[in-house]
């Protein structure tokens, strides 16, 4: 199997020179309000990753603010190295499309060193073996989900199901993977973290937008990781504990069959009501 995939492909950038970098936002990763936050980082991260242009300072954490939704179509982005250390290099990047601002990022990337000490890993929820088979994803006759949903595939089998609606539990979560399989590596981990339905949706009756304002990505292993490889699901739980003055807070975490913690996140987002602005 060729490990040239579509994410791969359509998250992929191109160097124009002095830290400035071109790609494509496709139509196929669209949310109804452009395109999904967690492809639109990971774009920002292979630019960021391009220019750092060292594989042994990897992907330490990435926190990404969302000013607007890109279209499909051409984005720009521009990638400032703040600061080089010899351990850690901080970098900035800002994408732009149609001359407007899209997204501001900021990312650590760090050399791998041996700490004062080492705590043990987060356990991973017991849900049982890695399914046999991942299916791909079909809607119930007669209902839309935005695009980005069929790029996907998805066994839930922790709290609540992404099709609940009404309930109690603001925990959700399972296993996840590519329909078209790619290689793990710390963009895919981006878009994993803000792939899965938002939790809020299980405890509302009705259809809402919860476009993100922030997301970070802490990135907790070097990838890529033994034993996973594009065909391997992760585990993902997500939660929410509040939403309050049209605004909540989910937590992720993303591990691979093993039980290692490869990644946690959080975002900051809206509930906005359809046709809100």
């Amino acid at each position: 199997m060729s490990e040239v995939t579509n994410f791969v492909t359509e998250t992929a950038v191109t160097s124009l020179g002095d830290g400035r970098y071109e790609a494509v936002m496709s139509a196929d990763w669209g949310v109804p309000r452009g395109a999904n936050g967690g492809v639109v980082a990971a774009v920002a991260l292979r630019a960021m990753s391009c220019a750092v242009g060292d594989e042994e300072l990897a992907p330490r954490s990435m926190t990404s603010h969302f000013l607007r939704p890109p279209a499909p179509g051409v984005v720009l982005v521009e990638v400032t190295v703040e600061r080089q250390g010899r351990t850690v290099v901080t970098v900035s990047a800002r994408m732009w499309q149609d001359g407007k601002l899209m997204l501001i990022a900021l990312g650590a990337f760090g050399r791998p060193f041996s700490g004062a000490t080492q705590f043990p890993n987060v356990p991973m929820p017991e849900v049982g073996p890695v399914p046999a088979e991942m299916p791909p994803f079909r809607a119930p006759e007669g209902v839309w989900l935005p695009p980005v949903v069929h790029r996907l595939r998805l066994v839930p089998c922790i709290g609540a199901h992404p099709q609940d609606r009404g309930g109690e539990v603001p925990v959700s979560g399972g296993w996840l993977r590519l329909d078209d399989p790619a290689p793990l590596d710390a963009a895919a981990l981006v878009f994993y973290s803000d792939g899965w339905a938002p939790t809020p949706f299980m405890m509302l009756d009705g259809f809402v937008l919860a476009p993100t304002v922030e997301l970070t990505v802490q990135f907790r292993e070097t990838l890529p990781h033994a034993g996973v490889d594009a065909m391997t699901p992760l585990l993902g739980r997500f939660a929410t504990n509040r939403s309050a003055e049209g605004y909540f807070v989910e937590d992720g975490e993303l591990w691979a069959p093993d039980g290692t913690l490869l990644a946690q996140s959080r975002q900051l987002g809206c509930l906005l009501p359809v046709g809100a602005s």
